[in-house]
């Protein structure tokens, strides 16, 4: 079975597939079948695993998402499930696999390195984009030199390894402003910067328009049919799926 791993308060030491990270309250990590894994729970902290069929539709790498208000409900009543001997009206699984889908994919456009230590990267990064570790770190982490893991991801992905972690912040960004009610501020923690400001700049430059301008643009249009995508700015596309 694949399993999610709910952090309810506190925080836990997690190792996903040789990838260390700390796992903070309102965020779970999508741990796939057969993936080798292991966790500590912290002091005075609580996580809750959910557990799905492996023949589930599921992420295929670990991946970190963050349990909203609306996702918290539905996991509650999985949980809640696992200790009922009354089986649920409705497939509870398949109910918190859509929603947490929904928050969470591959940016479009990105190509996954493919050789081994770099891909290593990647997935550490797509797992957590508010892993705050330089190039240096994660050289340390694979055993290769910073070097020839530039050259990889230039070689791999077209871009260099910071664009290619900056690209999946500013993606994974973009889905939070859109679609959670998470603030500016936490969303700017989510994914790696230490202040508003800089998140915001960085945020600017990618997408060409402010993280509350972004956020108020995708409310908007969401919920509408868009006839013709011509006159639409690429950032806000990507938030209606144009």
């Amino acid at each position: 079975m694949s399993v999610l791993l709910w952090q309810i308060k506190g925080e836990s030491q997690i190792e996903v597939d040789g990838v260390e990270f700390l796992l903070s309250a309102g965020l779970a990590v999508w741990i796939p079948y057969r993936v080798r894994h292991s966790f500590t729970v912290g002091p005075n902290s609580s996580a809750l695993p959910m557990f799905f069929p492996d023949d589930q539709i599921g992420f295929r790498v670990p991946t970190i998402v963050p349990i909203e208000d609306h996702v918290e409900t539905a996991c509650l009543a999985l949980i809640s499930s696992y200790y009922s001997l009354i089986a649920p009206p409705t497939d509870l699984t398949a109910i918190v696999w859509t929603l947490i889908a929904a928050q969470s994919s591959v940016p479009d456009g990105l190509r996954l390195p493919t050789s081994l230590p770099a891909l290593r990267i990647a997935r550490g990064i797509l797992l957590d984009t508010g892993d705050r570790r330089t190039l240096a770190a994660w050289s340390r982490a694979v055993h290769l030199s910073t070097r020839s893991i530039e050259r990889a991801f230039i070689a791999e992905t077209g871009l260099t390894w910071r664009q290619w972690r900056d690209a999946c912040r500013m993606e994974r960004a973009a889905q939070l402003l859109a679609g959670s009610t998470a603030s500016v501020a936490t969303i700017a923690g989510r994914v790696g910067f230490s202040t508003h400001s800089s998140f915001t700049r960085a945020f600017r430059e990618f997408h060409g328009t402010s993280p509350t301008t972004y956020r108020e643009i995708a409310g908007q249009l969401a919920p509408v049919t868009i006839v013709s995508e011509r006159d639409t700015p690429p950032a806000i596309r990507r938030v209606v799926g144009l």
